[in-house]
């Protein structure tokens, strides 16, 4: 995954009106981890790495002057989860 933390877009295309995004297929969403940890909460260490990477993120994006106007726990793609459900 690219230092950014940002995913490189394979396709584009528009249905229905809609400006639609391709990208690679990665492992699950923050919304299934929480899920999956019953709704628990995760550990600050991870919560700390997660935001972290977001907030990288979100620079790049500001720098080139794009907005992200859907962030949200189902929209923040992980490329592994084994680690993220505490013990």
């Amino acid at each position: 995954m690219p230092c950014n933390h940002i995913i490189c877009i394979r396709d584009s295309f528009t249905w229905r009106s809609h400006f639609c995004l391709s990208f690679n297929l990665l492992a699950v969403s923050l919304f299934d981890v929480i899920k999956q940890n019953k709704f628990r909460g995760l550990t600050l260490n991870l919560i700390r790495i997660i935001v972290r990477q977001i907030l990288d993120a979100l620079t790049v994006l500001a720098d080139c002057d794009i907005i992200h106007s859907d962030l949200k726990p189902e929209n923040v793609m992980l490329q592994s989860f084994s680690f993220c459900v505490p013990s």
